[in-house]
């Protein structure tokens, strides 16, 4: 059997030295007596950035701060050498003495463990290492892996250097040594000639095998054949050091992922998790920094988790302006047997957008129009138009309407995004953005507690700008965009996540961010999250000197309430597979 050499960029063993100083790690207020600490979130208009350092020593990267997800992911420098991620973003290195912790995780024939990881809009393969991860003053050697990112198929319209991902630990059942096959038994390639998989079957298997899942386990060794395709196989030959194939270990072509696959570990904790802390909460502020806090204290008026694998809650429904009845979605009068909530919800700080399900989404528009002036009489005006539109073609036609003219429920919801799009025009007149009615959305946990969280006009519309029509994908110097007209929409897009125990589940991105500190605690059975208002508990800032949170309120907040917040890109999407549970 073929055994790998390493080169010195690999051959990393940590002395008992730098070991002892790696385990300096701050953590949550009665677990080891450390205080509560904060680091600095900053605003990319689609998402919120925090910064990390890596390694020894540090190497910085503005990762996004993603509570859908639960992996540290930063981009290899092999990344951008084979040309699947932005050569002007920064990379990590743990080689050529950049640092000292720096370590691969062993997998078959002793080369890395390759990781496998499946989001909703794609793949991310790359390979398992340790190093030690700084967040704020937060600081762990992270034993069980982060993931150095080789390739993807996500697509970013913006910089992308990493996830800090702060999801729900997943609970994942062990294989049993039969179940995973040895090592040798694996990497002797007997299984290779099977028939193969479609796209869809292959992302299941990978899908499962990451997170534990039902694949058998000649899936699995078919999966690892398929996926050793020659860029990835060059990807691990030069991350070897050069070995002679990746895909040879006895020169008979059998794949080396086959092996890594059978031995690939369901999962590897995130930060926070192997740092032991249990606590967390984020906020985000109008044209500033936003906060998170590590190491909080016990949470208040918490809501028992209802999700499997996501932070979520159970949904019951919209109630729009001042109507006190919810719409008519997400109720317990239309649940299944076996369905345990009528909807559920993510609070998903790495998404930009609330997006939900077409027909309840339509539903929505419709109540916002019916319960804004503007929108009302805008739509008044153009059902009076039809009609006359009707009478008129009648006569000219001998009492036939040729055009048979008629104005669907969704026309609402096209003069509600018409009137919107002309926003600069009627934005500075009377109350602006407070004209729009607020929405209230019904949250309930585990064990059937409930809460209103409520969002203002200022923050479920966004500003951005259009030339010809269409959106611009980034922001423009001032001169350019002189030249564009101003357009804004409404913060809410379609995605389709049906489930059967939860029913539809919406995502609660960013707009929730700005009005509610959301704190999340996994010490508690279920995991457990809290909102709190910032009306009346200020997201505040991140002190750089003493790495607390203060509570002073913006003034730059209050100025952004005179007009939606500005939207510099394409909105950042849900990293969040949706056929998966909830």
């Amino acid at each position: 059997m073929l055994m790998f050499s390493f080169t010195l960029l690999f051959q990393c063993f940590i002395p008992a030295l730098v070991w002892s100083m790696m385990v300096d790690v701050k953590t949550s207020s009665g677990e080891h007596g450390a205080s509560e600490t904060c680091a600095e979130l900053v605003n990319h208009g689609t998402h919120f950035g925090v910064e990390i350092e890596v390694g020894s020593p540090g190497q910085k990267f503005d990762v996004v701060a993603d509570t859908g997800s639960n992996t540290l992911i930063i981009p290899s420098c092999l990344c951008m050498v084979e040309g699947a991620c932005n050569k002007e973003d920064r990379c990590f290195t743990g080689g050529h003495n950049r640092s000292s912790t720096f370590k691969l995780s062993k997998g078959p024939n002793n080369g890395p463990m390759p990781m496998y990881l499946y989001f909703g809009s794609g793949p991310i393969s790359g390979v398992k290492a340790m190093d030690v991860v700084r967040v704020g003053e937060m600081k762990h050697y992270m034993e069980e892996g982060i993931m150095l990112m080789t390739d993807h198929a996500l697509q970013f319209s913006m910089s992308f250097e990493g996830i800090l991902g702060l999801g729900l630990p997943e609970v994942v059942e062990e294989k049993s040594s039969t179940e995973a096959g040895s090592m040798d038994d694996a990497a002797s390639g007997q299984i290779v000639n099977e028939p193969p998989h479609d796209d869809a079957a292959l992302s299941k298997i990978i899908r499962d095998v990451v997170t534990g899942g039902s694949a058998i386990e000649n899936d699995i060794n078919v999966q690892a054949v398929r996926h050793a395709d020659p860029k990835h196989e060059e990807i691990m030959r030069k991350i070897l050091g050069n070995a002679e194939s990746v895909g040879s270990s006895n020169g008979t072509g059998k794949s080396l992922s086959l092996a890594a696959v059978r031995q690939l570990p369901a999962r590897v904790p995130g930060f926070l998790e192997q740092a032991g802390v249990n606590r967390f909460s984020m906020c985000f502020n109008d044209q500033s920094s936003g906060v998170l806090r590590l190491g909080l204290p016990n949470l208040l008026d918490g809501h028992g988790s209802v999700g499997s694998e996501h932070w979520g809650v159970g949904f019951h429904g919209i109630s729009v302006g001042t109507s006190l009845l919810p719409l008519r979605m997400c109720s317990t009068a239309d649940m299944e047997s076996g369905q345990e909530t009528p909807c559920g919800a993510i609070p998903d700080s790495g998404t930009t957008m609330i997006t939900g399900p077409r027909a309840q989404l339509a539903l929505l528009f419709e109540a916002i129009c019916d319960s804004w002036p503007r929108c009302k009489d805008n739509h008044t005006a153009l059902v009076g138009a039809a009609e006359a539109a009707t009478v008129a073609a009648a006569k000219e036609y001998g009492g036939v309407d040729p055009f048979n003219i008629r104005l669907g429920r969704e026309a609402k919801e096209v003069v509600l995004k018409l009137v919107l799009s002309d926003c600069a025009r009627w934005l500075g007149e009377g109350k602006g953005l407070q004209e729009l009615p607020d929405l209230h959305f019904h949250v309930a946990g585990k064990q059937g507690t409930a809460q209103t969280l409520s969002l203002p006009g200022a923050s479920y519309i966004l500003e951005t700008h259009s030339q010809q029509g269409h959106l611009t994908k980034a922001s423009l110097p001032s001169d350019a965009a002189a030249n564009l007209s101003t357009k804004c929409l409404p913060a809410f897009e379609q995605m389709e996540y049906p489930t059967l125990k939860n029913g539809p589940v919406w995502i609660f991105g960013t707009p929730l961010f700005y009005e509610y500190q959301v704190a999340y605690d996994m010490g508690t059975t279920p995991p457990s999250l809290s909102f709190a208002s910032v009306a009346q508990t200020p997201c505040g800032s991140c002190n750089k000197q003493t790495n607390l949170a203060t509570s002073d309120v913006s003034t730059d907040a209050t100025q952004a309430l005179k007009r939606p917040r500005w939207l510099p890109g394409a909105p950042r999407q849900p990293r969040i597979d949706i056929n998966r549970p909830l």
